[in-house]
């Protein structure tokens, strides 16, 4: 029989790993594309269009 905690506690660590796997590139993007007033969420971008 699997002991309920251990099953919990490596969901949770597997559901950590993927998301921080999916989101931290994408913040890397965001700093690479629009600087960091763009990362944090400042509402003017860096780059001007037109």
């Amino acid at each position: 029989m699997f002991p309920t905690a251990l099953f919990v506690t490596s969901f949770l660590y597997f559901f950590a790993y993927v998301i921080i796997k999916k989101v931290v590139p994408n913040a890397f993007d965001l700093l690479e594309a629009n600087g960091i007033e763009g990362a944090v969420g400042h509402p003017y971008p860096i780059r001007e269009e037109g």
